[in-house]
């Protein structure tokens, strides 16, 4: 398979036992969504813990806390991350129910809160 520039890294993770494990990708490129990228976004924080930690467990990273929930239409819909360090990958997860048409955002420094990482 093939993967589009906009796609990171992926993560498997099985969600409950006996359901067939969910693939879960995070977007790099500046403006990429679920939707430009042909994926389905993720449904709830729950499963935005789910994504961004399968994706971190695939770069033998641990992560840290739980995905946030607001609604706000200056951020990307459904799951983004905030955060990249080298440390613990992807964490200030959040899950905005507000949907926008903002995606990913890779313009500022490594290390800024200010960045957007969309996961599908």
């Amino acid at each position: 398979m093939r993967l589009s520039p906009s796609l990171h890294l992926l993560g498997l993770c099985t969600l409950v036992a006996g359901q067939t494990p969910a693939l879960y990708v995070v977007l790099t490129t500046d403006g990429a969504t679920c939707a430009s990228a042909g994926l389905t976004p993720v449904a709830s924080a729950s499963e935005c813990d789910a994504a961004v930690a399968a994706v971190n467990a695939a770069n033998g990273k641990p992560g840290h806390g739980a995905a946030r929930t607001g609604d706000h239409s200056f951020r990307p819909s459904g799951c983004y991350s905030g955060c990249l360090s080298d440390h613990t990958e992807y964490y200030c997860k959040y899950f905005n129910t507000a949907d926008t048409s903002h995606g990913t955002n890779t313009s500022y420094s490594r290390y800024s809160a200010f960045k957007r990482y969309v996961f599908c």
